[in-house]
């Protein structure tokens, strides 16, 4: 049997899992592990639907069938929560408790793993000591490390790495017709990750509001204390922006891409639409040293940020120290 998996890069990962299936030789447990945008839920859900398919082939003739098919289920943080709570763990024991629909598999997709609290990543490894005939529990993490020791030794951990460029760059072009610049300036920002170029593609507005972001930062650069707290204000009131993106973490390749700049390898600029003004911000007697320290106070804005200080209170904190 062939099996679709409609990802773009890490053949190695789709191979092994490929060859699995082939053999039959299907685990309890696995855990997927690669940063944000990579591709690990894209990847679990195909590895379900591929599970299926193997046991019930005739599902082929169904689409989406994931959607509609009890058997199959995805568990992630709540938008309301700090973590996964126990209560979805306990939920998830129940469900698997009880008999397949199809007669097939039980599989569930435990998303951004990281999001367990110390209860209940002790509940699902009772769910995970037990296994159980045909049953498969996937975790997606963007560091195995964030895991428990005791969870990760049980699971087989399948690494998913960046996405040559080149490779994200044809899929822009041969399926979504995108012009050629538009199509590197998004392979650019994926920065590897083909899901955040899928992301910006999905929402038409996504990439004017990134553009946005970068032109604050510019300012803010720029501009005295007073200014950099309006512009902190009108960033936290933006509430989409705190949500579809990790304001740190465009700061930083900002920071990267002026060092770049500063050495003339344009060609590794992520921020590639915005190279004009970062030639000027070079021009400006900003060097590779003044950005170190810079990218090191938003290093601890990051740390800040893991402590639980609010967002506004970080951004304050830099705006201050950079």
């Amino acid at each position: 049997m062939n099996f679709n998996w409609d990802i773009i890069g890490n053949d190695r990962a789709i191979e092994y899992l490929d060859k699995s299936l082939g053999k039959n030789n299907i685990a309890n447990f696995y855990v997927f592990s690669g940063m944000s945008g990579i591709g690990k839920f894209s990847l679990a859900r195909n590895f379900a639907k591929n599970i299926f398919l193997k046991d019930k082939p005739e599902l082929v003739q169904k689409e989406n069938f994931l959607k509609t098919n009890s058997d199959f289920f995805v568990l992630e943080r709540e938008s309301d929560k700090k973590d996964i709570s126990i209560d979805q763990i306990r939920s998830l024991i129940e469900r698997f408790k009880s008999s397949s629909f199809l007669g097939s598999y039980r599989i569930a997709i435990i998303k951004d793993a990281e999001n367990l609290n110390n209860n209940s990543a002790n509940a699902l490894l009772k769910v995970l000591e037990e296994g159980g005939e045909k049953t498969v529990i996937i975790l997606t993490v963007s560091d195995v490390e964030n895991l428990p020791k005791t969870i990760i030794s049980r699971g087989q951990v399948i690494n998913l790495f960046p996405v040559q460029d080149d490779l994200i760059y044809k899929k822009l072009i041969d399926e979504f017709k995108l012009s050629p610049s538009l199509a590197k300036n998004l392979t650019k920002l994926s920065s590897g990750r083909p899901a955040i170029a899928l992301k910006f593609l999905q929402n038409e507005n996504l990439y004017q509001e990134y553009q946005i972001v970068v032109n604050n930062f510019f300012d803010f650069l720029s501009t005295n204390f007073s200014e950099r707290l309006k512009i902190i204000d009108d960033l936290v009131k933006k509430s989409d922006f705190i949500v579809n993106f990790d304001i740190l973490e465009i700061w930083q390749s900002i920071l990267r891409d002026l060092i770049f700049v500063f050495y003339g390898q344009y060609e590794q600029v992520r921020n590639i639409f915005a190279l004009e003004e970062l030639k000027k911000i070079i021009g400006t007697e900003i060097d590779p040293v003044k950005i170190r320290k810079k990218s090191l106070k938003i290093s601890e804005g990051n740390d800040y940020l893991r402590s639980n200080i609010s967002l506004r209170s970080t951004l304050e904190y830099i705006a201050v120290n950079i």
